[in-house]
């Protein structure tokens, strides 16, 4: 059975654990040629360190100073797999996709989403990541700290327990592209036709989908941002774009087939968004979620592109049967 598949699984973890956790690394180190490990200290139950783990392998490569991985084996044999911490020390990450191979497309029908029984448990108290920096081709990432914990059983289902995220900037460098031969003639732009927007909500556009079904619950009790940015550069290194965020907060559940998005706060340099609201994935799919923005002027190049905006908006009722939209708005979208 696979309960009994998961507890021989386990049993085999809980003997690697338990002997020869050095010697395995440091084989995987010698035989495979994409990996290199300077330094290996601690066990696993008071703490596993390897110091300058290098991964490199085509258009990919991962140097991670230094990772710490702590488990805690009390119950393993119970299937309960407990992880005290895991944390990331200055892990820094490139990838260049043009000179990676390209990747073989399989085309595989997906059936629907189905509840997942799980035959362990997984808990990771700590999770720390500290000055991570990944550069993705032209677009680069980098952040000061991450804080979480995680769960994930069968009877609550994926809970990740209040998380930061704090001092984020997102970089990309923009390729100059030439200037489109432009008309003489434009036509002006035409208003929007809310109207229309709420007549395509009216009937029913969901068929015959009579639910949808989550792998798990999940709870999200808190996921806070601080300091986030983007920045946009030209090929010379120039800033032609910085977008601040100070704050972004939010906490969301979703149990059985109920999704409630509780709070979600977006505080940047474009101005304040707000949103809340539930949505039930079965029966006839009530809905009611509102959002509100307060939205600065958009400017690039001292040119204003979008004026100054608010929007409040409501979207209720059933997306099996009617749904209507409420719309209140004030500066570009009048």
């Amino acid at each position: 059975t696979v309960k009994d598949d998961a507890m021989l699984i386990v049993i085999h973890i809980w003997g690697i654990l338990k002997f020869g956790q050095r010697a395995l690394i440091q084989l995987a180190d010698k035989m495979l040629d994409s990996l290199s490990i300077e330094q290996v200290s601690g066990g696993l139950q008071d703490g596993l360190v390897l110091e300058n783990l290098r991964f490199q392998t085509t258009g990919v490569d991962v140097a991670l100073p230094k990772t710490r991985l702590q488990l805690n084996l009390a119950r393993l044999l119970s299937g309960d797999i407990i992880v005290d911490d895991l944390s990331l020390t200055q892990p820094k990450i490139a990838i260049d996709t043009s000179v990676m191979p390209p990747s073989e497309e399989k085309q595989t029908e997906s059936d629907p989403m189905e509840k997942i029984h799980l035959p362990v448990s997984v808990q990771v108290k700590n999770v720390a990541i500290t000055d991570f920096d990944m550069k993705l081709d032209q677009s680069n990432i980098t952040f000061s700290s991450f804080q979480s914990a995680v769960s994930l059983n069968n009877e609550s289902g994926l809970t990740l327990e209040p998380t930061t995220l704090s001092d984020v900037l997102f970089s990309t460098v923009s390729q100059t592209q030439p200037n489109p031969p432009q008309s003489e003639q434009k036509e002006p732009a035409k208003p929007v036709d809310w109207a229309q927007i709420e007549q395509t909500l009216t009937p029913a556009f969901l068929g015959n989908l009579n639910a949808v079904n989550l792998p798990f619950d999940m709870h999200i009790p808190s996921v806070l941002g601080t300091n986030w940015q983007y920045q946009s550069l030209n090929e010379k290194g120039e800033e032609t774009q910085k977008i601040t965020v100070p704050k972004v907060e939010l906490q969301a559940d979703a149990t059985d087939h109920l999704v409630k998005l509780q709070k979600l706060d977006i505080d940047s340099s474009l101005g304040t968004l707000s949103s809340q609201g539930p949505l039930q994935l079965n029966d006839d799919f009530p809905v009611d979620l509102t959002l509100k923005s307060d939205l600065q002027a958009f400017k690039s190049k001292d040119k204003t592109i979008l004026p100054a905006s608010k929007v409040d908006l409501n979207l209720s009722g059933s997306l099996k049967k009617t749904t209507a939209l409420s719309l209140t708005t004030q500066g570009v979208l009048d």
